[in-house]
């Protein structure tokens, strides 16, 4: 496996993954928009911190994904 075909595949694992892990951080979030989400109960505390972490994990694959692919663009316009 050739060294630009490795770092496609690292790149394009790393993109996948912001779709995976961006569309159920937004549905997991749905609880904060309501008006009485801080005063409440605390009932879906769970769900807003997993949503929490599944935003880290994004920004840490757009991260990984912008730095897969530098090598790439360096080499197609020095």
């Amino acid at each position: 496996m050739s060294s630009l075909r490795k770092t496609a595949l690292v790149a394009g694992a790393l993109y996948l993954i912001t779709f995976v892990t961006s569309i159920p951080a937004r549905v997991l979030f749905g609880p904060v928009k309501d008006p009485n989400f801080i005063l409440g109960t605390g009932v879906a505390d769970t769900q807003v911190l997993f949503a929490g972490l599944l935003d880290v994990l994004l920004a840490f694959a757009c991260i990984g994904t912008a730095v897969a692919l530098y090598p790439v663009v360096k080499r197609q316009n020095e």
